[in-house]
């Protein structure tokens, strides 16, 4: 009996896990953050012990797009010859992937009332 229960929630867990999986397309590393107000702009760069606190993380689940890295908010994507953009379907927000001459670079863009918050960064992982 309990081999079977054993058994059962194996197969439960797994299925689960396997149902809700999501694949990374895209994984970006911030190196440097704007901060934007109404007439003010400040630059920094990002200490290397926050930029993996920081990532931009695209997932891909069932054909739809996720910003995994800010609240699962659903993305819709979109390809040009030299740039792939994820924007968030409820408007919060857009990934932007630059590749050219082999080298790739983004920026993530994040609105707050009529401040914003971009990261630019490296590219670790692009579909």
């Amino acid at each position: 009996m309990k081999k079977l229960i054993s058994l059962f929630l194996f197969f439960f867990l797994f299925s689960t896990v396997a149902v809700h999986a999501q694949e990374a397309v895209f994984i970006g590393i911030p190196f440097e953050v704007a901060y934007i107000k109404p007439g003010e702009a400040s630059y920094k760069p990002i200490p290397q012990q926050k930029q993996t606190k920081l990532m931009a993380v695209v997932s891909k689940k069932e054909g739809r797009y996720f910003w995994t890295s800010r609240e699962n908010k659903e993305l819709s994507k979109s390809v040009s010859e030299i740039v792939t953009t994820y924007s968030s379907l409820d408007g919060s927000g857009y990934i932007k992937v630059f590749s050219a001459e082999g080298k790739s670079m983004y920026l993530e863009y994040i609105p707050y009332w009529v401040n914003s918050i971009t990261y630019y960064g490296s590219v670790e992982k692009a579909e």
